[in-house]
């Protein structure tokens, strides 16, 4: 009963109530079982106590209770996750000498976790040992391992694994491809990823929001617009809604490229749609309304951020006060800057 009960509050992340319910357990005498300690372990990591949750595994040691392989994936995988890779390896290590074989996700845990710590050599290596250990990887092992690829520009290598899965019949998922078609796009690599995408239509995968984001960065950022727009038109006449961060990327690219009129247009549209406006969003238009030396405009859109609830941060605060002092409006940053501290958006 009591190990039920301690599961339950683990999954409902009530850990210190586990615990208190743990405390009682052993205080009528009755002996946990590793059930117990499993669902303590697991809900300690997920709460972020690691120094408990590996206390209680050695704990379990001193009792000559075995833990399990959960018990040690729990553990490397928390580990793993706060950048604690060679404690992760320590406890693979050991895991391997009391005789348990690592499973998929035991090797997934610990290659992301050098992924994580830019070890590429000791991620590569390991998922090469998956295979001479009998190990099978799955989609989510090749999506760490593609996209751990793809951060440090080895496309090449992200492509031969891309090409390997799916000799060996694994099909690759949405995230694999938006990996890959993000690497590409920003190594340059625009028809490599554009094939990548029309593979995803052809395999009868859904091309998402993220996906098309991508590629509009891309073209923003290799200053093809007019290409940009279209594609943007396109994924509204598909009947995706595009989100603050898809617009905050085209009105970006419009502004950097000096089509500014172009960019206002997009943005009057988020408002008109009545998508939900982010403070990078008013960031990358005031910026435009600066670059062309548009300060009235760029003044009254830091008055509508207030009005439309997203009063500016610190980070725009700074960049507006700078720009201001910049163009010899003295004046207009004193009165901006007596603003912002009158409304508390400022520390002294």
């Amino acid at each position: 009963m009591y190990s039920t009960l301690i599961d339950g509050l683990c999954k409902d992340r009530l850990v210190a109530e586990a615990l208190d319910l743990f405390s009682e357990m052993i205080g009528r005498g009755i002996s946990p079982d590793v059930v117990t300690y499993n669902s303590l372990i697991h809900g300690l990591s997920v709460a972020g106590q690691l120094k408990e949750a590996t206390q209680f595994l050695n704990e379990m040691l001193r009792k000559n209770i075995n833990p399990t392989l959960r018990t040690f994936n729990i553990v490397i995988d928390a580990l793993c996750k706060e950048g604690r890779v060679e404690e992760a390896r320590d406890a693979f290590d050991m895991m391997a000498k009391m005789g348990y074989k690592p499973d998929v996700f035991t090797y997934s845990a610990l290659i992301d976790g050098y992924f994580l710590m830019k070890d590429v050599k000791k991620a590569s290596w390991l998922f090469n040992n998956m295979d001479k250990n009998g190990v099978e990887p799955s989609v989510h092992t090749y999506n760490i391992m593609i996209d751990g690829y793809c951060k440090v520009k080895r496309l090449d290598d992200a492509m031969k694994l891309f090409k390997e899965m799916r000799h060996r019949n694994v099909v690759p998922d949405t995230v694999i491809y938006s990996s890959l078609i993000d690497g590409l796009c920003k190594s340059g690599r625009f028809s490599s990823a554009q094939n990548l995408v029309d593979e995803m239509h052809n395999s009868g995968q859904p091309v998402g929001l993220i996906t098309y984001t991508i590629l509009i960065d891309a073209l923003c950022k290799s200053q093809d617009l007019d290409k940009a727009i279209e594609l943007f038109m396109r994924i509204i006449n598909k009947g995706i809604r595009p989100d603050a961060c898809t617009y905050t990327v085209l009105i970006d690219g419009l502004c950097k490229g000096g089509r500014l009129k172009t960019a206002k247009e997009f943005f009057h549209h988020i408002l008109t749609k009545g998508c939900q406006l982010d403070i990078r969003t008013y960031y990358v238009m005031l910026n435009g309304f600066f670059k062309e030396g548009l300060l009235d405009e760029a003044m009254a859109l830091l008055s509508k951020m207030d009005a439309n609830g997203c009063p500016p941060d610190s980070i725009t605060v700074e960049k507006v006060i700078s720009t201001l002092l910049e163009k010899n409006e003295i004046e207009k940053a004193e009165k901006f800057l007596r603003e912002m501290k009158a409304k508390g958006s400022l520390h002294e």
